[in-house]
């Protein structure tokens, strides 16, 4: 599956559409190195509020890292909106969720594309869902070299 620049400018609509619709204004978008740092950014234009980027990988270089500003922001009461390209296994937001504790409950979650077929994460805003248990092809995004 390919998510094309075209697909993308869709989908950017609709989130932004989906997060007005639930009246939340958020005070930061936070994106997931590095399949979130694109759409986050496009997104924290979009929304008029701060983007800051957090280093999370658990397949290539197995870094993780948050500025603790932003999870400090997040206990402070400061509504957080982490972006990811994908959520294919959920095991990434279970960490990041695990990093920021009690505080996550200020912080809503967002991605281009939902694999609904695990079942640890499901995030407040979407724009495609697959199923990993019928759709085994490599989602490919347009900023991604080939």
């Amino acid at each position: 599956m390919d998510i094309r620049y075209e697909n993308f400018q869709e989908a950017i609509d609709n989130l932004v559409s989906q997060i007005r619709d639930d009246e939340i204004e958020f005070d930061c978008v936070v994106g997931v190195s590095r399949g979130g740092l694109v759409p986050a950014v496009v997104l924290s234009h979009r929304l008029q509020v701060p983007f800051r980027p957090i280093e999370w990988s658990l397949r290539d270089s197995h870094k993780k890292y948050i500025p603790p500003d932003v999870v400090v922001d997040a206990w402070d009461g400061s509504r957080i909106l982490i972006v990811d390209d994908i959520i294919d296994s959920g095991e990434t937001f279970i960490t990041i969720r695990n990093r920021f504790g009690d505080s996550f409950k200020n912080v809503k979650i967002g991605c281009l594309v939902y694999n609904k077929a695990q079942n640890l994460v499901v995030p407040d805003y979407y724009y495609h869902v697959i199923n990993r248990g019928e759709y085994k092809e490599w989602v490919n995004f347009w900023w991604e070299s080939k």
